[in-house]
């Protein structure tokens, strides 16, 4: 099945997020963090190669792995350079 795109700033408008605190927010991206940490763990070698589509495009495992990994560090970064810096 096609995973479908969304529009986060939508998403984003409508999360309520004024309402979470920092440290719950925290807590949620290390549970997050730490489920997909646990399910890449259990894929086998032909499961990282596997081919499904994602916006129309088709994408590996490993690729999707590797986008997760740059999309944290994306908004680590945001977070230092406009609340931490």
């Amino acid at each position: 099945t096609s995973l479908a795109s969304f529009d986060e700033n939508f998403y984003v408008e409508n999360a309520n997020f004024q309402h979470r605190t920092i440290a719950d927010l925290t807590e949620e991206f290390l549970f997050l963090r730490q489920a997909n940490l646990l399910m890449f763990n259990s894929l086998s070698v032909s499961d990282w190669e596997r081919i499904g589509t994602a916006s129309d495009s088709p994408i590996s495992v490993r690729a999707l792995a590797y986008i997760m990994v740059g999309h944290v560090r994306h908004h680590l970064k945001i977070l230092i350079e406009r609340y931490l810096n």
